[in-house]
């Protein structure tokens, strides 16, 4: 019996586990702050919760915007012990750094 109740539990926590991450949709805009227009050539970066002061999570993405000032990128986030929040920063030179806590759509204001 307990070889039994021992397999169900091998089974099932991996399951209980997966389902616990999510993938989140990330697609902002970035513009200039005072002008309204969009920024070409921001980098852009996006990660899970896992961010420690300056140091930025192994999951995380880097890209730049397009001409439009567009980023899209899709991030794998865990639910599992509270790990829910998603970091944006923002950065190009002659622009001051901008980073957000859980901005996932919309405009990103630089």
């Amino acid at each position: 019996m307990k070889i039994i109740q021992f397999s169900i539990l091998i089974i099932f926590l991996p399951l209980l586990w997966v389902s616990c991450e999510t993938h989140e949709n990330i697609s902002v805009v970035v513009i200039d702050k005072l002008t309204k227009q969009p920024i070409d050539s921001v980098l852009v970066k996006v990660s899970d919760g896992k961010k420690n002061g300056d140091e930025w999570s192994d999951n995380a993405i880097t890209a730049h915007t397009d001409s439009n000032g567009k980023f899209e990128a899709i991030i794998k986030i865990g639910y599992a012990f509270g790990n829910n929040h998603i970091y944006l920063g923002c950065d190009k030179k002659g622009c001051v750094y901008k980073e957000e806590l859980n901005k996932t759509k919309g405009i990103v204001d630089l």
